[in-house]
């Protein structure tokens, strides 16, 4: 299995001896090389020996998925004046590729270089010239891109050297807004004529879950690729539990383990690829026992004391005092619902969603679920999400007995903006987002790069017939998530005619999105999209369509599924 992601600088003096350990290890071990952030291509095989590469400017050019301003030439025009930064000799470079353009929409711009044959790279050297944007790379080829590894620039006139190990003949380049840099070294050799060793494939079982009886059926979602050719075969099997437990779809990654009783059980996902390598992990599911009675609910008025100011209503499952680190799902209303947060309006908060189904239905949540409640100038915009939003959820966080791996955020209307808008500044605060005929028209290629940096899961739904917020408003994140995926074209390109209710996965592969047919997040192998992006278009659907996402069990399933590292 891949080890964790890091994306750090290394010391120039001892760079080369360490990343040769690294790879050595990894080729003994067979758990496959450091990755600074993003998987491995398809072809990736260790090394032990590279150099610098020569990069001139005729190898460069803009990835034309938008205009490339100022001059970027400068990445590569100091090539022997810096040496070789990863053995520390050479001069600082002089010219830079900073901002030029000071607006988000701009952004990211891009860059191809073509190394003109198939090379085998082991490190990327970035001169940081001292902003705090993000530069990404990815490898294969034009409209089919693999991320490779991303480094946020945070230091002062000074070198990132990061390791990599990966095949290719074309590198994509993709920097932020605010990601100014002098120059761009890479390291790496052409590929001989040996065939790579074979490694073994990367798979997860996905996060441990807890449920509470009387449910007790759980669905197993994993993931399994090979960097170097595919997985041909994919097992579920039960290693632990006081039952055995049926399996439903186990040759499949997403599985359905049912017939469970009371306990602790361990399942185990084991991927075979193409020259017959395995590897495998294992996951854990605690079913508790019922609860009894039911959960409370408690209207909290606004008080000056409450970090933002928010009167919001609180949710404690069944079994509440009796367990700890529970998973949280902050729900944020919409319009009609604003208020003051006192005891005549915080009701509102209320009237839709999941509250108005523990209200008037007799519903249970085996979560915690907080809905605070914004005031008739408040629109869960940019500022307050960051400025009131962000403050209350950590007063939440640290006042209740909560789980900080598994914290969600779901909204609609104009909450499903403000989902949005809170994911694109926090992504790494939460496990998962749904929003929901999201509210407003704000979808920026920077926010969405943040979402997926940061791999937050997220699954949007709209009505195709919504005619109060198009559905074009979600529409346009989705094309920017593929946009930064490497993708080309718009989400909407690939959707079926005669119109239906289907799903949006990305492809990497392709470069577009492949619509499943159906409100689901699985395709017809039982497998979940690579990126963890789903996009459902409801084709009979106008605004009010929330009851049809929230009351559909695979959507909180899937969302209780994903957790934090």
């Amino acid at each position: 299995m891949a080890g964790s992601p890091l994306a750090i600088g290394i010391p120039m003096q001892i760079h080369d001896s360490i990343t040769r350990a690294a790879l050595a290890l990894a080729l003994l071990s067979g758990c496959g090389s450091p990755e600074p952030e993003g998987p491995l291509a398809d072809t990736a095989m260790p090394l032990v020996t590279s150099s610098k590469l020569t990069i001139t400017a005729a190898m460069v050019q803009p990835d034309g998925l938008r205009p490339v301003a100022g001059p970027y030439q400068n990445l590569f025009d100091e090539q022997a004046l810096v040496g070789d930064p990863r053995a520390g000799t050479g001069s600082n470079p002089l010219t830079t590729w900073g901002d030029v353009i000071f607006n988000d929409a701009a952004y990211p711009m891009g860059l191809i270089i073509d190394l003109g044959a198939p090379h085998d790279l082991t490190d990327i050297a970035v001169f940081d010239t001292f902003d705090s944007g993000t530069v990404s790379f990815a490898v294969g080829e034009p409209g089919a891109w693999t991320p490779m590894t991303s480094i946020t620039l945070t230091r002062w006139q000074a070198w990132w050297v990061v390791p990599v190990t990966q095949r290719t003949r074309y590198i994509h380049l993709s920097r932020t807004r605010y990601a100014g840099m002098n120059e761009v070294v890479i390291y790496g050799a052409p590929v001989t004529g040996e065939p790579p060793a074979n490694l073994p494939p990367t798979v997860s079982a996905g996060a441990d879950q807890t449920v509470v009886l009387p449910t007790n059926t759980v669905t197993l979602t994993g993931t399994a690729t090979d960097s170097d050719g595919t997985v041909v075969a994919r097992q579920w099997t039960q290693v632990a539990g006081p039952n055995t437990a049926t399996l439903t779809g186990a040759t499949a990654l997403t599985a359905t383990a049912s017939g469970l009783v009371q306990g602790l059980y361990a399942f185990e996902l084991t991927a075979t690829d193409d020259d017959g390598a395995t590897a495998s992990d294992r996951t854990q599911v605690h079913v508790r026992p019922a609860a009894t009675g039911r959960g409370t609910v408690q209207e909290v008025y606004r008080s000056s004391s409450t970090p933002g100011g928010y009167g919001h209503v609180l949710y404690l499952p069944p079994g509440y005092e009796e367990g700890e680190n529970w998973p949280v799902v902050f729900f944020l209303h919409g319009m009609g619902e604003q208020g003051n947060g006192d005891s005549a309006e915080l009701k509102w908060v209320r009237r839709n969603g999941p509250l108005a189904y523990i209200d008037r239905e007799g519903k249970d949540y085996p979560f915690i679920l907080v809905a605070p409640q914004t005031g008739r100038s408040g629109f869960w915009s940019a500022y307050e999400v960051q400025h009131h939003l962000d403050p209350f959820f950590e007063h939440i966080l640290s006042t209740l007995k909560t789980d900080r791996k598994r914290v969600y955020l779901t909204g609609l209307s104009m909450g499903g903006a403000g989902t949005f808008n809170y994911a694109s500044r926090f992504p790494a605060k939460l496990a998962a987002a749904i929003p929901v005929c999201t509210g407003g028209y704000g979808a920026t290629a920077a926010d969405a790069l943040s979402i997926v940096q940061a791999d937050l899961p997220l699954w949007a739904s709209h009505g195709l017939l919504d005619n109060d917020i198009f559905y074009t408003a979600t529409a346009a994140w989705f094309t920017h998530f593929g946009q930064t995926l490497g993708g080309t074209g718009t989400v909407m390109d690939t959707y079926p005619s005669p119109a239906i209710t289907a799903t949006a996965f990305f492809r990497p592969g392709t470069g577009k999105w492949e619509w499943i047919a159906g409100q689901t997040n699985t395709d017809s192998t039982g497998a979940g999209p690579v990126n963890p992006l789903l996009f459902t278009l409801l084709h009979d659907g106008n605004h009010y369509i929330w009851d049809r996402i929230y009351k559909e069990p695979k959507v909180f399933a899937w969302m209780l599924a994903q957790q934090r590292p």
